[in-house]
């Protein structure tokens, strides 16, 4: 155990600023971090076997591909699962071939990769950076051909503008557009009203009527059904909370539906209470904020986020791996709030993940070993929650001594 911890104090030192040489050592291990995206990326870039025949009709990238490029209107003719938002960046990346196609996903994912580390460099400071960069490395291999780091990027932006520049009407711009995208950011404008940030919350407000009245006018209002129910898929897909409950407590036999592997047939009603609890859960916790008074900050607003987008997780009907990497910035912000242990609980959940991805193919997780281990991933975004939540908790019990 002494030899373990003296080669982990290094690392940990480094990133909190502790050693007593903190600035080159960080700056060295930021770089250092920074390159391993780049390679990772670098091989996607230059990764025959993403651009096949096979990958263009049974990977992600190519069934976005098919949704821009297929003939007649969308939502009206096809259904289609992602919100208007994600449908007009797709068909702004199909002009060419699907190789093409590809290589602009990872380009795109690289971007926002790159502008994550930016914004938190700019605002939260290079240990920041650092964390951010050795926590996401698992990931690369599942956010890089898909285009989950744009709504993460963008909800980034507009909490840094509403909390950091006090841009309030920008920041409720920019999370109108990240919530076109992925429906999951507009669950942070409950920070905003917690917060009396009203001026962002109008904006929004505004901004996503505009944009879904545009996108209901030339879809059909069934867009919203098709978006919420992917494509009208029914059961639970077998990473989520409820479907791997399914299958450890049944004999189930996975059916291939909305494009991810699904157990059981529940009525619409039990998943509609799922939601309602994890909506509660994120109201609850962005009304943490509203006894904090003058001690509201980036890093407790943060904590607000981790905790309703772990709950979104948790309460949805799909989880698929690569959504991990939606709290991947904030977890490191909420850092100075909660504190280490939420870190390293993230961190753990990432490395099963990324595990569970590499290791079994999504059929396979009906079986005992690959069920058990995504229960255990599944545990430890609920560790997340009440690691973040109980820290709200603290501040509202400060917040009455004081007063």
């Amino acid at each position: 155990m002494v030899g373990v911890r003296a080669r982990i104090e290094p690392i940990a030192f480094a990133l909190d600023g502790a050693d007593p040489r903190p600035a080159r050592r960080l700056r060295l291990l930021t770089w250092g971090l920074f390159a391993v995206h780049l390679v990772q990326a670098a091989d996607f870039l230059f990764a025959a076997g993403l651009r096949t025949a096979d990958a263009a009709t049974r990977s992600d990238p190519g069934r976005f591909y098919a949704i821009a490029t297929r003939s007649g209107r969308p939502y009206v003719d096809f259904d289609v699962e992602y919100p208007a938002g994600f449908l007009v960046l797709v068909k702004a990346l199909a002009f060419g071939s699907f190789p093409t196609f590809v290589t602009g996903i990872i380009l795109v994912a690289i971007a926002c990769d790159v502008a994550i580390a930016v914004v938190l460099r700019r605002r939260y400071g290079l240990r920041a950076v650092a964390w951010y960069l050795a926590v996401s490395i698992p990931l690369l291999p599942l956010v890089l051909t898909r285009l989950d780091l744009v709504p993460t990027a963008l909800a980034l932006v507009a909490l840094s503008l509403a909390y950091e520049r006090r841009s309030e009407r920008t920041a409720g711009f920019v999370l109108a557009i990240a919530a076109l995208v992925k429906v999951w950011p507009a669950l942070l404008v409950l920070a905003f009203l917690a917060t009396r940030r009203f001026r962002a919350v109008a904006t929004f407000a505004l901004t996503a009527a505009i944009g879904g009245g545009v996108w209901l006018a030339m879809a059909t209002p069934d867009a919203v059904r098709q978006v919420f129910t992917f494509r009208g898929a029914r059961g639970w897909q077998i990473e989520s909370v409820a479907g791997n409950a399914f299958v450890l407590l049944r004999d189930a036999s996975p059916v291939f539906a909305g494009g991810a592997w699904r157990v059981g047939d529940p009525p619409g009603v039990v998943n509609a209470g799922f939601t309602i609890v994890a909506v509660v859960i994120a109201a609850v916790a962005a009304g943490r904020l509203r006894h904090a008074g003058d001690a509201v900050n980036i890093e407790l607003v943060a904590a607000v986020v981790v905790v309703i987008v772990g709950a979104t997780l948790l309460g949805s009907t799909l989880l698929s791996p690569q959504f991990m990497v939606w709290l991947s910035p904030f977890v490191v912000i909420a850092r100075g709030h909660v504190g280490h242990r939420l870190v390293a609980v993230y961190a753990v959940a990432v490395v099963v993940t990324a595990t569970i991805a590499a290791v079994w193919e999504p059929r396979e997780l009906t079986t005992a070993v690959p069920a058990l281990i995504v229960l255990a991933r599944n545990c430890l975004l609920v560790a997340m929650v009440a690691i973040a939540m109980r820290s709200l908790r603290a501040v509202d019990s400060r917040q009455s001594a004081s007063s």
